[in-house]
């Protein structure tokens, strides 16, 4: 399933994971500064790191959830697509046969029996 195609639930539920993931990644840079400068990092930041962290799994475990039933949908889809394509069969047009000559002589197979039997060389 290529991006252009994606229903708009997996699109909103790309955009809540990538949300979500940005929220964590500053929040992990920020704890990052604090280190770099030796300091302690203010009360309650690691529980908010912590949620942070929790919701980015929580967006990505859904995003996941939705995107495979997408893949799944688009997959019957093109199943289906397929089996119609198989099963849809074109008209075959109706033999010409006017071309051909009327021919209502009855024919003599005993006579050409004795042609191929007379001259079997030519056969």
């Amino acid at each position: 399933m290529t991006h252009k195609h994606q229903p708009a639930s997996v699109t909103q539920a790309n955009e809540k994971r990538e949300a979500a993931w940005n929220e964590f990644d500053a929040l992990n840079d920020e704890l990052g500064i604090y280190a770099d400068k030796h300091l302690d990092p203010p009360a309650g930041f690691y529980a908010r790191l912590e949620t942070a962290r929790k919701a980015w799994l929580e967006a990505e475990a859904e995003y996941t959830k939705i995107y495979r039933a997408a893949e799944a949908l688009e997959a019957r889809r093109r199943e289906r697509q397929a089996e119609a394509e198989i099963n849809t069969t074109e008209a075959e047009p109706e033999a010409d046969f006017s071309d051909l000559p009327d021919t209502d002589e009855p024919v003599d197979y005993e006579a050409m029996d004795r042609l191929d039997q007379t001259y079997p060389h030519l056969n």
